[in-house]
């Protein structure tokens, strides 16, 4: 339940920040909704698919030495200090909230609207979750003005830092090669050919990476989706990340007057390929890959609303986001291992 209250309050907010359009407010109350956002992942207990396999390392009982560089030495080195867990997590996610305000702060406008994507997807899938790879993404939403600037080394800097959290951060060193205006036809046909290459190369090699990701792929076959059930969820999926498109194409197509919306929204595509070209091959795979780019999301969301004058639409358009964040926080609700509860009930 504390996650669709959670959920309503962003969803308030946004309302208000797209009604009234002060960036200065808006940047204000994301600092108050990421605030509340660090609370409920530092002060969790046992929530999340992955806590026991987390939990376990950070106490030195370890079945596993399947973890990057730069999660183990942080891991060893707050546990070898006697720091409580949930002070490590705390820790963790004060780095990587801050990398996302900046990177939102940054190239966004409106920012509560990316905020509530944010919150009701990836943060619950990951902060709470799968911690490794939401520094990563962090670590390469941070990385993207570099990209921007044209500034390939620290760029590249960046990506290999974060894959030292989470190997599949190298996906995205593409980001710096995508183009930054409106994409020519024959810049979309080699697109297109690059994806059904990608395809046959991600079918043969599957099953090496879903044994990387172990976890996550037996939360995902035992859990979320059933063998039976991926057909459904992948058409689901492909409907959540229509809506954007479908609506900056129908409302906001002077979104792309507003500074590298051109180039953000490239890379969103891009990320949609790279999710139907894998989903059905491994969904651990098109989840984890394609996480990295349809979080630019967040920034067309905001720029999409502050770039329409007419005030009813936009209501419209946060309304259709906000049911979007329901229907995802509801689905969250359901699975056991998300029952929220506190550090507090051990005591």
């Amino acid at each position: 339940m504390i996650y669709l209250i959670i959920g309503l309050l962003i969803i308030a907010l946004t309302y208000v920040d797209a009604i009234t359009k002060d960036r200065k407010f808006s940047k204000y109350t994301s600092l108050f909704v990421l605030a509340v956002m660090l609370l409920l992942v530092s002060l969790r207990y046992q929530v999340g698919t992955d806590w026991d396999a987390y939990y376990d390392f950070y106490k030195g009982n370890r079945s596993t030495d399947n973890v990057e560089i730069g999660y183990a030495l942080l891991n060893d080195l707050f546990s070898g200090l006697g720091f409580h867990y949930n002070f490590f997590i705390l820790v963790l996610n004060i780095f990587a909230l801050t990398l996302m305000f900046s990177y939102l702060n940054k190239n966004g406008f409106l920012l509560c609207v990316g905020l509530l994507i944010f919150f009701s997807d990836l943060f619950l899938y990951l902060n709470l979750s799968g911690i490794r790879q939401g520094i990563a993404i962090a670590i390469t939403c941070f990385s993207i003005n570099f990209a921007i600037n044209r500034n390939f080394l620290p760029f590249l800097g960046c990506i290999l830092f974060a894959a030292c959290f989470h190997g599949t951060a190298l996906a995205f060193l593409v980001v710096y090669f995508l183009p930054r205006t409106k994409m020519k036809f024959y810049v979309i046909i080699c697109c297109a050919i690059g994806f059904l290459l990608c395809n046959l190369f991600l079918e043969s090699i599957s099953e090496f990476i879903t044994l990387y990701t172990i976890k996550s792929a037996d939360f995902y076959t035992s859990q979320q989706e059933k063998i039976d059930n991926v057909m459904n969820l992948f058409y689901v999926g492909i409907a959540k990340r229509s809506v954007i498109i479908c609506v900056i194409l129908f409302f906001g197509r002077k979104m792309f007057d507003l500074p590298n919306s051109h180039f953000f929204f490239n890379i969103y595509l891009f990320g949609f390929g790279v999710y139907l070209s894998s989903y059905l091959i491994s969904p651990d795979i098109g989840a984890r890959l394609s996480s990295y780019f349809t979080i630019f999301e967040m920034l067309l969301a905001g720029k999409l609303l502050y770039a329409m004058n007419n005030i009813n639409n936009r209501v419209v358009v946060v309304t259709l986001f906000s049911l979007m964040a329901i229907y995802k926080l509801l689905g969250y609700m359901s699975f056991e291992t998300y029952v929220y509860q506190t550090i507090f009930s051990t005591l």
